[in-house]
């Protein structure tokens, strides 16, 4: 679908994907993981989209992983068929996703466990629809968010426990390094993508010590599989904000700016003087409040960009201008040194995009993407959301 269209025809405010960034993204990736013959399964939470999974996955395995049963669903009816969905289990959905393997027999859907109960859970629930579940343990390699710490004694008690379990197996160990966001340093992502590597990794000997099988070692987030240089050990990787990418990924030095695929097209509808602003009609809803750089900017040499960096329609920043302050549909853009530097004098109706400060965050308001090639509007890409 090609639309007759350029940036100033469309409603405010839009999500807009750029083409050739995203392409050049999923290149990137994709190429370095196939150079260390690790499986990519990219993670499809933050684009949460059938086209996008399909050019994620093209010339890989076809694995992908979800964070949402929403998600396992719809990319199961679209004909993916090994799925991992990477949130540790709450046993109420177990039903739902009986549901779903009843209907897609070919269905491989992974779950994530990291206690007895979600072992028993899946289990009860493999009995009553006769099915046998694939579970990951889940491995905390650091980010101290899920699962256990591979010389965590209880780790090879949960192994024991789904190896003499009917209707569950042991597809095997999974971790993500969530504190790879608080790096400093590539050095600094570096030591956390071999922290991250070698957990898991270490997690797999152990059980693998006790004679049970232990198949995959699954790793990934977008900065230390960035950063890694060693693979050794792992079978596969779930990265997912590296399609986009977003401006907390350009400070921790994962992308540049020019690589930011995703923005938000917001229009000019107020300006005031005390204090000077420019009011936008992205407000919270649209940009999200993440405030991930705020944290960032406690370093040397990297700056707060508040709720979005602002840039004209070509996608070129304006240094010093950000959005310091939202509301549900309304935004802020001030300069970062109002006594020296004076807002731009954009007239009423004035567009500008956004770049996300956490592309996941921000997509998640949306329907659709409006792709953009050279600032030419070239058709829609449809999403979904829900759980």
């Amino acid at each position: 679908m090609v639309l007759d269209s350029d940036l100033m025809d469309l409603k405010t405010p839009s999500l807009l994907l750029d083409a050739p960034r995203l392409q050049k993204n999923l290149q990137f990736m994709g190429q370095k993981l196939a150079a260390a013959d690790i499986d990519l399964q990219p993670h499809m939470k933050t684009a949460k989209s059938v086209p996008i999974a399909r050019m994620a996955t093209e010339g890989h395995s076809g694995a992908i992983t979800v964070s949402t049963v929403k998600e396992a669903e719809e990319f199961a009816k679209a004909g993916f068929s090994k799925i991992t969905y990477a949130v540790g289990l709450a046993p109420h959905k177990l039903g739902r996703i009986a549901a779903l393997l009843q209907r897609f027999p070919n269905l491989t859907l992974c779950l994530l466990v990291d206690n007895p109960g979600a072992i028993a859970a899946a289990a009860e629930a493999g009995q009553i629809f006769n099915r046998t579940f694939p579970l990951f343990l889940e491995i905390d390699s650091g980010a101290q968010r899920g699962g256990l710490r591979s010389d965590d004694p209880k780790l090879l008690g949960l192994a024991q426990q789904i190896a003499r379990t009917q209707h569950v197996s042991l597809a095997g160990v999974l971790t993500h390094a969530g504190q790879s966001y608080a790096a400093r340093n590539r050095q600094e992502l570096l030591q956390i993508a071999d922290q991250e590597r070698l957990s898991a990794f270490g997690a797999a000997g152990l059980i693998r010590g006790l004679g049970l099988s232990c198949p995959a070692v699954s790793i990934g987030s977008t900065p230390t599989l960035w950063a890694a240089e060693s693979f050794t050990g792992a079978t596969e990787a779930r990265p997912g904000v590296y399609m986009f990418m977003d401006v907390f990924q350009a400070q921790l030095g994962c992308c540049q700016i020019e690589d930011i695929a995703l923005s938000v097209l917001a229009t000019v509808i107020g300006r005031y003087e005390k204090p000077a602003r420019l009011l936008i009609d992205a407000g919270a809803l649209a940009l999200s409040q993440d405030r991930s750089t705020a944290l960032q900017a406690r370093h040397p040499g990297r700056l707060d960009y508040g709720l979005g960096m602002v840039c004209d329609l070509h996608g070129q920043p304006f240094p010093d201008l950000l959005v310091a302050q939202a509301h549900q549909e309304h935004g802020f853009i001030v300069s970062r040194t109002p006594e020296t530097t004076a807002l731009p004098a954009w007239p009423i109706g004035y567009r500008v995009r956004i770049f996300p400060i956490h592309a996941c965050m921000t997509a998640a308001a949306y329907q659709d993407y409006i792709m953009i090639e050279n600032g030419a509007v070239t058709g829609t890409l449809p999403r979904f959301n829900g759980w």
